[in-house]
């Protein structure tokens, strides 16, 4: 088929015809066969050129395939390392992400046990001002007590009986439980001892009635 379509070209179809009618003419009768032979070499090397130069087109081609392959496959290559890429930067920022999230945590965490701290110091400052101030408010109570009852016994001491057992009976009701108030217990029934041997039974009775009561809660 190839060798058909070589020769069907308007160019080779004259020269071949050509080359007849002058061998016709010019050649004698017995060389003719030989003019034949050489026309069918002549196109068998024709064929066979264009059989190489097909088969030289065909490997071009082939080439060219090869090399648009080659080119496909690099371009995938270059799309798979950029989806890569990507992949990894996601995964970096997803992490960078991660950690900042951690540490902003952690920072709040630290925060708050410092406020934390913070207020157990204040809580603890301010129970230890109320401790001193309580014991401030203790100590000056105990202070005027005791003047209270030095008070009283100057009275007692002066035959001032009513007035100091005014004072000895407010430190046994406002102090209950310290040493003024047993202190004071005791001046009372000495007070009311005092007034049953000058013969005022009415007030001693008084006296005792009042420390027969319940102590104040």
């Amino acid at each position: 088929m190839r060798v058909g379509r070589i020769f069907d070209q308007p160019s080779c179809r004259q020269q071949i015809e050509a080359m007849k009618q002058e061998r016709s003419v010019n050649t004698p009768e017995h060389l003719r066969a030989f003019t034949a032979a050489d026309a069918d070499r002549l196109a068998d090397a024709a064929a066979m050129e264009a059989d190489a130069a097909i088969q030289n087109s065909a490997a071009m081609q082939a080439a060219a395939l090869d090399q648009s392959a080659s080119v496909v496959e690099a371009s995938a290559m270059v799309d798979t390392a950029a989806v890569m890429k990507a992949a990894a930067v996601m995964k970096a920022t997803a992490v960078m992400k991660a950690a900042a999230a951690v540490e902003a945590a952690a920072v709040m965490k630290a925060a708050a046990v410092l406020e934390a701290s913070a207020v157990v110091e204040a809580g603890a400052a301010v129970e230890a001002a109320a401790i001193m101030q309580a014991s401030a408010v203790v100590e000056d109570h105990a202070e005027l007590a005791t003047r209270l009852l030095k008070m009283a016994d100057g009275y007692l001491d002066t035959g001032a009986l009513h007035q100091a057992a005014e004072m000895y009976f407010k430190l046994v009701d406002d102090h209950h439980g310290t040493m003024e108030a047993v202190q004071a217990r005791k001046r009372l029934i000495e007070v009311s001892e005092t007034h049953e041997h000058n013969g005022e039974l009415r007030q001693a009775r008084s006296i005792y009635e009042r420390l027969l009561e319940p102590a104040p809660e």
